[in-house]
């Protein structure tokens, strides 16, 4: 892992030539439904000092917006994930159990939060579709941080005139 944050330091010292407002660290295999698949104690041995000191050679040069994306339940892990630097995630899958509102009151605007609307409500239609967004984006765009998207990858279940509509939904919410 040290080597491979070499490497990637080394690649982001001629990409940062240019001004970088965000950075994804991109895998999607690091929890499941039910949970991460390593331990908080597995995280912090083996991936957080390594993700850390590329967080840190980001910070030191600018970056603001350092996101983690993966599918499934990273719940456990988000603390030390805070602490190594992350502060933003994303794709926040509901079907995992992941709530948007819920990690907005534990952890406030501290966390930047991308996604969250359920695939399954969308490949429902409308009726449901109604019923994630408006228990979950107005709230969250109200209080900052958040962008709303769909919680995974666009399912062949779900069909255009549903993503259509979810989509006219979001443009037609009112705020405060």
């Amino acid at each position: 892992m040290n080597s491979y944050a070499d490497f990637i330091i080394g690649i982001l010292e001629e990409i940062l030539k240019v001004r970088v407002d965000y950075v994804v660290f991109m895998e999607d295999g690091l929890a499941y439904r039910h949970g991460p698949i390593i331990s908080p104690r597995t995280y912090e041995e083996f991936w957080y000092p390594y993700q850390k000191k590329v967080i840190d050679f980001l910070r030191n040069r600018g970056v603001n917006i350092i996101c983690h994306y993966t599918s499934g339940n990273i719940k456990p892990l988000i603390p030390l994930m805070l602490k190594a630097g992350f502060n933003a995630f994303a794709p926040l899958e509901s079907a995992a159990g992941v709530d948007a509102i819920e990690l907005r009151e534990e952890y406030g605007n501290r966390l930047l939060l991308m996604g969250n609307i359920s695939k399954q409500a969308l490949a429902s239609g409308p009726k449901a579709i109604e019923k994630e967004v408006y228990r979950k984006v107005q709230y969250l765009m109200e209080e900052g941080g958040y962008l709303p998207a769909v919680d995974d990858m666009i399912l062949p279940e779900i069909s255009f005139e549903n993503f259509r509509y979810y989509i006219n939904l979001l443009k037609n919410i009112q705020f405060k």
